[in-house]
């Protein structure tokens, strides 16, 4: 199904994206330990970080008092070690 959909797109004239470009994505937001939850757009043979892009617009995307607010979210969040999720419970043990 996955490879008649990247046909299309080819027939189309477009580029479809690859198992080499969508590995490369992986590498690079895989390898830099800096990175904590980068998302990458894949198109193509075009790869963009997407998180910096993001960031530098966020303040005009969602108004500067929300910007603000979630800046101070994220800050207290890494100040705590990061976002904690619930503790895992097999499903047969809740109620």
């Amino acid at each position: 199904m996955l490879r008649e959909f990247g046909n299309v797109i080819t027939q189309a004239g477009l580029d479809a994206n690859t198992p080499g470009a969508v590995a490369t994505a992986i590498a690079f937001a895989a390898a830099d330990p800096s990175r904590h939850g980068t998302s990458c757009l894949v198109l193509g043979h075009h790869l963009h970080e997407m998180e910096y892009s993001r960031a530098s617009i966020l303040q005009y995307w969602l108004g500067q008092d929300a910007a603000a607010a979630l800046a101070r979210f994220g800050a207290f969040v890494k100040s705590i070690g990061g976002y904690r999720l619930p503790k895992w419970e097999p499903i047969d043990n809740v109620d």
